[in-house]
């Protein structure tokens, strides 16, 4: 266990668990042969880990774990909860084992309201809040962590293993998140945009669907999609991309920053 002593300035750390702010984990877990490291943040509600290799592993990749234990494992039926901008993988994994995929607005208030209604297996958000049960309709880093422990005990695999079990099944995925800065006086005129349907840029890439629940994310005729999400509160837009590679993804950035653009 590290970092586990009464610190209010956690070290001079960012208390986020994403890959940067990681390093000593990795060091940590590599130098004793660790099979995972489960990674919280300061009130351990979101959750990230390392695999055996010391790779990072994501919220999204992590609720794709979590679900296919549930679902191939544990032979769990009922409802999955998502943020809109969380992986379609969730999607596919629901698609194959009859789960109803319940999709949310972004934050994890709108989750547990499903959760409260009855029924619900897992929901998560895509800045690392997930819940798998327990009695408080919370965000839960510490019982999701319990979760895959289980889940390793129990199957004899990796998290690494089921990840790869996963892509063979569904197919390999990233994920990437941008902050795109803009002039504050252009947030409403983008807005307007984006209200009035699909971009000719989008169009012209093979968008062939909006979903607007929270933001406007675009779906591509591959399965990848881009979404738009102006801050109601800062002078920032989030700009959310998931490919089969590393290549899509910039692509799908790059697209997001040219509608963006089109307002100036």
């Amino acid at each position: 266990e590290i970092h586990s002593a009464l610190n209010p300035a956690f070290g001079g750390i960012n208390p986020e668990p994403i890959g940067d702010n990681l390093a000593e984990a990795e060091s940590i877990l590599k130098d004793n042969k660790c099979k995972l490291a489960i990674c919280l943040d300061g009130d351990g509600d979101r959750i990230a880990l390392l695999g055996e290799n010391g790779n990072y592993i994501s919220a999204h990749h992590i609720y794709a774990i979590v679900l296919w234990y549930l679902a191939t494992r544990k032979k769990m039926k009922g409802k999955v909860v998502k943020s809109v901008n969380l992986s379609s993988i969730v999607d596919k994994i629901c698609s194959k084992y009859n789960l109803e995929l319940i999709t949310t607005p972004v934050g994890f208030k709108y989750i547990a309201e499903e959760i409260l209604k009855g029924g619900v297996i897992i929901g998560g958000e895509e800045s690392g809040g997930l819940w798998a049960g327990g009695d408080l309709p919370e965000r839960d880093g510490m019982l999701i962590g319990l979760k895959l422990l289980e889940m390793i005990c129990s199957t004899g695999m990796t998290v690494n293993q089921i990840l790869e079990e996963i892509y063979n099944e569904f197919g390999y995925f990233v994920f990437d998140r941008i902050d795109y800065e803009i002039d504050l006086r252009q947030m409403e005129s983008l807005k307007a945009l984006l209200e009035k349907g699909i971009h000719d840029i989008l169009k012209k890439a093979g968008a062939r669907k909006v979903i607007s629940i929270d933001g406007y994310k675009y779906i591509m005729e591959d399965g990848s999609w881009v979404m738009i999400r102006p801050s109601g509160t800062e002078a920032v837009v989030r700009i959310y991309t998931e490919g089969e590679n590393d290549r899509k993804v910039k692509y799908l950035q790059e697209l997001g920053k040219k509608v963006v653009n089109s307002v100036f």
